[in-house]
């Protein structure tokens, strides 16, 4: 059965200049200004969760609306090129909390995310975007263009392949995670491999963050 979810986002608001400095903000901007495009987005926020449980894995997608795509674009066309910037950091981080969310609501079924696939567009059969999106019966909020990419911008697709084991739970992004002996980071030969603190994503994570 599909579930849906309509959460409220929170950043954590002690940890603005941390954030500053993750996305390389911190000689440009002051912690209130990023405070005040944080409030901003807020109001144009829509964030939304749908995911079915499996066997061994769950079908997900979320998004944070096409309120954001639009506040963005008006500042970009205003010429608030930093801003946008800002803003854009501000959305990654809210999309991230959406996974959290998630995984809050798997915990109660004690399941745990132990690696993410996200499709490929270009995909075929019963793992690609368009029957994911389908199947969680989202595809009027989230839809798929011809060349692939989701709409809103700030949305994701992707399947988890679940474990029973905590110990095992994937902590998402690599580079916050110490399992350096994780078999989920890539080899260096496939060109994908990020070594701890890096910031070198796969194909599916440069989909959500815009890498």
């Amino acid at each position: 059965m599909v579930q849906n979810l309509k959460p409220v986002v929170e950043l954590n608001s002690e940890d603005w200049t941390e954030l500053l400095k993750k996305y390389k903000l911190q000689n440009v901007m002051t912690s209130i200004h990023v405070q005040m495009l944080w409030y901003r987005m807020q109001r144009a926020l829509e964030p939304e969760i749908w995911y079915e449980v499996h066997a061994d894995e769950v079908l997900a997608a979320a998004t944070l609306g096409g309120g954001v795509d639009r506040l963005l674009e008006e500042w970009s066309d205003k010429g608030q090129i930093l801003d946008s910037y800002a803003a854009d950091c501000l959305a990654m981080e809210a999309l991230q909390c959406l996974y959290g969310l998630l995984e809050d609501e798997l915990v109660k079924r004690n399941a745990y995310i132990e690696r993410y696939q996200f499709p490929d567009p270009e995909e075929e059969g019963e793992e690609n975007m368009a029957y994911i999106l389908k199947q969680l019966q989202c595809s009027e909020t989230i839809g798929l263009t011809d060349d692939g990419t989701l709409r809103p911008m700030k949305s994701v697709v992707f399947i988890g392949i679940l474990t029973a084991d905590q110990k095992k739970r994937c902590s998402t992004i690599c580079r916050d995670c110490g399992r350096v002996d994780c078999p989920n980071r890539y080899s260096l030969h496939m060109g994908n491999y990020r070594e701890p603190g890096a910031l070198r994503y796969s194909y599916g994570y440069q989909r959500i963050f815009g890498k």
